[in-house]
């Protein structure tokens, strides 16, 4: 384990769902975290297999059986997507004992590891998606950072060549750049909580377009990203599409290089992307 941890917003998920759930799975790229934060927070008692190990692989997947006997539940399976074979034999073990919180599973989103998984512990598992670590969780540890700019990480992620995040906030595609992040942000926000957002885009035939809308409960939520440090009341003009759509207007944002919070009228705020 790392000498030093910092907290993840997952974990409260992870801990509530594991009290509901006989099993559950986080997935997402490989280190991001998952099997640290997993192994963080493992009861004592609980056993470990990780599937990058050859030998176990090969186990679980030609005598899945046998892989259970040596590793029985409570167990944190690392890599599930290695052995598929695994989990008709889990679905088995819960469906003699569904007491909550028997297997933890991490694995890839490959689309045949989520789909097995979906459809063979259906009603069994909660799956969460898991990223790396959000700006808030970032600010959080204390990293000396500016609020409104992509992380070095988040731009070396993205493949995107550029050497620092000052240098990719002054090119011509920071406004397409910080978009990017933006979703990544509110997809973190959300799936750490074990949600999935109803996200959308809009774009009308004049091509004027809202980043991005959030549907909550029936409600519409505009967001727009913008570049600028000064407030701009004609950043909403855009927002008014969305009163031609289906839903009900809710509050709407303005994510901005604007030191604080600013309402630009009773439903909107341009907003710091720290708010994020």
């Amino acid at each position: 384990m790392p000498q030093h941890y910092h907290h993840r917003q997952l974990e409260r998920t992870v801990q509530r769902l594991s009290g509901q759930f006989p099993a559950i799975a986080v997935t997402g790229p490989r280190q991001v975290g998952k099997t640290t934060l997993l192994r963080r927070l493992a009861e004592p008692g609980r056993g470990y297999a990780s599937l990058d190990d050859l030998a176990l692989r090969s186990l679980a997947r030609e005598d899945p059986r046998l892989f259970l006997q040596r590793f029985p539940p409570p167990i944190l399976i690392d890599e599930f997507q290695y052995a598929p074979e695994l989990l008709s034999y889990i679905k088995m073990a819960i469906d003699e004992d569904r007491a909550p919180g028997r297997f933890w599973l991490t694995g890839s989103q490959q689309f045949d590891a989520m789909q097995g998984i979906t459809e063979t512990l259906a009603g069994r598992v909660a799956i969460l998606r898991m990223l790396g670590f959000s700006w808030r969780e970032v600010w959080e540890t204390g990293v000396d950072t500016d609020p409104f700019l992509p992380t070095q990480e988040s731009v070396a992620e993205r493949g995107t060549g550029w050497s620092s995040p000052e240098a990719a906030i002054s090119g011509a595609a920071a406004g397409a750049l910080v978009e990017t992040w933006t979703l990544g942000e509110i997809l973190k926000s959300w799936w750490h909580c074990g949600r999935d957002p109803s996200l959308y885009f809009l774009r009308d035939r004049d091509k004027r377009e809202i980043d991005f809308i959030l549907e909550v409960d029936g409600w519409l939520h505009p967001i727009e990203v913008k570049l600028s440090a000064t407030v701009k009341r004609e950043w909403l003009n855009n927002f008014r599409q969305i009163e031609r759509l289906p839903g009900r207007r809710g509050e709407g944002a303005v994510l901005c290089l604007t030191p604080e919070a600013i309402p630009l009228d009773e439903r909107t705020t341009a907003l710091p992307f720290g708010a994020l």
